[in-house]
């Protein structure tokens, strides 16, 4: 009778208790927080800090030539499985836990927690115009679609979560903060007629202008006679703070609709595991952050520093909005001295001189970001060196722990291996509280005359004759560059726009009196007023810098310029072209910090006790044309 009973226990056990393979809910990966601080929790119910690499993987599918990142067929005689095992030697050696996403797929299914990407939008049109149909029904199946390759993962204990995508175009035209690109608002507005998309913006500036098209008209510069002009293509400009901070809220919209939808379809199709994000390039409109935290479990932040200090205020941000735990989706240093040959001319501007400069940086930042109370991870960009003749998009840079003939760096990696020891520790021990509010950026400004102090209603700025310096630069990469002339009385710049970031040039003034070389007080000016020939619809911002501008993210003293000034660059809203010559005023009062160049850590005043030069910019994917400009001169009114 015992072993009937014994038998019957035993079925009934395997009925209300799955076998392993089939992964009940609390087999998963989750989202804890313990005394103030977040984590992952395993699903052997262990703390767990995400601790990852991306893109393990050859570089063969991305790289235009043969001197690429290949070790299957270059080091491993074609054999997959040796290369594989290798890696999960090096992995374990060096204490990394998780495999980051872009990486081979032969490395899934290894009982390794892995996190793997699933680009759930893409498809059915050009690759970056993935936010301007969110509102149709097209997006929602294309979505549903794509969400079933989760479907055969879904009961896999060892994936931590899914990401959704990685640096999406939620400013207009890239993933980034940058000057020049056409907004999502702009876009849709341009958009088709009629379509789900316009009605959606339609209803966006009904609601703001509470149906009143004059106020929309006299915000937007217009003629409209009804909002109903706007289910047909429309020509809007942001230029203005306002409009900014509108482009912003749209941005916001369309992030609801998006994260909505995805999610939705994702967790249909896996009810299991974590949703990891979008991966923010560095930063992303703030209405979409808060999107991004009403759906997704966790909020995933690209977030590169070259000087090693991680931009704690804006993270902090990224939380106070998202109310998630933040994981570092990419971080990397880069070195000058490295096994590939690379020239590390493009990427992120993250290199320095030698390898041991480089440890320095990661351990510098790992340390400042694992002190973080809602950080739960940091995954290093990448597995190994780009081609040193760099990739599809022009990428040459030395992120690897191992150089493009698959032997590592040994002082990253053990530098490496000693913080993914401590990771738990360091972030349990941090006395980092949470932030409670979002810090509002501190508003940018000008500097005015001292007091007493009287100039000339107007400054010549520049002389445009063989003494005039015109230094320009471009996204060479991306076919982007421009020639200057000053022999004719006129600064002609002839560019080629590329389809990149663009072309430009910077241009110093030469008129006396100059505190520096170059470098001259324009204190109690307001204005620059200048004359100009750009080719119609062509558009191009003013850019003014101070004296000891650089790249962003060096060390302070890197910024110590002339008269007091700290190295800051400003931007000013763009123009568009007539195809004649035009009288053009910059207002100084509409200055923006730019984030693409200069000191991010100022006292956000342009100082114009000193400032270095006045630059031409000209965003990408707009041809090649010739730009000429004139009588560049500062006035007080």
């Amino acid at each position: 009778m015992r072993k009937y009973l014994t038998f019957y226990f035993l079925l009934i056990l395997f009925l209300v208790c799955p076998p392993f393979s089939q992964a009940a809910p609390s087999s998963f990966f989750k989202i804890v927080w313990k005394d103030g601080k977040a984590w992952f929790v395993s699903p052997s119910h262990k703390p767990f800090l995400s601790m990852g690499v991306n893109a393990i993987d050859d570089q063969s599918y991305r790289a235009p030539n043969d001197d690429y990142y290949n070790p299957v067929k270059n080091q491993y005689g074609g054999d997959l499985k040796a290369w594989t095992k290798g890696v999960f030697t090096r992995l374990k050696r060096w204490h990394f836990n998780t495999i980051g996403c872009w990486s081979n797929g032969a490395l899934t299914g290894q009982k390794f927690p892995y996190t793997p990407m699933l680009y759930i939008s893409r498809g059915g049109g050009k690759w970056d115009d993935v936010l301007l149909s969110v509102f149709t029904d097209d997006f929602e199946a294309r979505v549903t679609g794509n969400a079933q390759q989760a479907a055969k993962l879904k009961d896999d204990p060892f994936l931590v979560g899914y990401f959704l995508d990685n640096e999406m175009p939620w400013w207009g035209d890239y993933g980034w903060r940058s000057e020049g690109q056409k907004t999502l608002l702009e876009k849709y507005a341009l958009g088709g007629v009629e379509d789900a998309n316009k009605e959606a913006l339609k209803k966006f500036f009904e609601d703001k202008y509470h149906q009143d098209i004059e106020a929309f008209d006299d915000a937007w510069k217009q003629n409209l006679k009804s909002f109903d002009e706007l289910e047909g293509p429309v020509t809007l400009a942001v230029k203005t703070r306002k409009q900014k901070e509108l482009a912003e809220e749209w941005a916001g919209v369309v992030a609801e609709r998006y994260f909505s939808v995805t999610t939705g379809a994702l967790r249909a199709a896996d009810p299991h595991h974590l949703i990891l994000g979008v991966r923010f390039a560095g930063e992303a409109p703030w209405p979409v952050v808060e999107a991004c935290g009403r759906y997704c479990d966790v909020v995933s932040v690209n977030h590169y520093a070259k000087g090693g200090d991680i931009d704690q205020t804006l993270l902090d941000n990224f939380y106070a909005k998202a109310r998630r735990p933040l994981l570092i989706s990419e971080y990397s240093f880069s070195a000058m001295e490295n096994q590939s040959g690379d020239p590390n001319t493009h990427g992120a501007d993250v290199s320095v001189p030698t390898q041991k400069d480089r440890v320095a940086h990661f351990n510098q930042y790992a340390h400042e970001a694992l002190s973080l109370p809602y950080i739960v991870g940091l995954h290093w960009y990448e597995w190994a060196d780009e081609s040193p003749e760099g990739r599809f998009d022009g990428e040459n840079a030395d992120y690897g722990l191992v150089d493009i003939k698959d032997h590592e760096y040994t002082l990253i990696t053990q530098a490496h291996a000693k913080m993914n020891l401590i990771a738990a520790s360091v972030h349990k021990k941090s006395d980092i509280a949470l932030p409670q509010a979002f810090q509002e950026p501190k508003g940018v400004d000008y500097r005015r005359a001292d007091a007493g102090m009287t100039v000339a209603a107007s400054r010549n700025f520049l002389k445009i004759d063989k003494t005039a310096h015109v230094d320009t630069w471009g996204d060479n990469a991306m076919g982007g560059k421009a020639v200057a002339d000053t022999t004719t009385g006129v600064i002609v710049l002839d560019y080629v726009t590329g389809t990149g970031w663009g072309c430009g040039a910077s241009i110093p003034s030469n008129v006396e009196p100059l505190i520096a070389w170059g470098t001259v007080d324009l204190r109690g000016y307001n204005f620059l007023d200048f004359k100009a020939f750009v080719p119609k619809d062509v558009t191009f911002s003013v850019y003014m810098s101070e004296s000891g501008t650089a790249a962003p993210a060096m060390p302070a003293s890197q910024y110590s310029g002339q008269n007091g000034a700290d190295g800051e660059s400003y931007s000013f809203p763009p123009f568009t072209g007539t195809g004649k010559w035009e009288d053009y005023r910059v207002d100084l009062s509409e200055l923006e910090l730019r984030n693409s160049w200069g000191n991010q850590k100022g006292n956000k005043i342009l100082d114009t006790q000193a400032i270095s030069d006045v630059q031409f910019y000209l965003p990408g994917n707009q041809g090649a044309g010739r730009l000429l400009v004139k009588d560049l001169v500062f006035r007080v009114k």
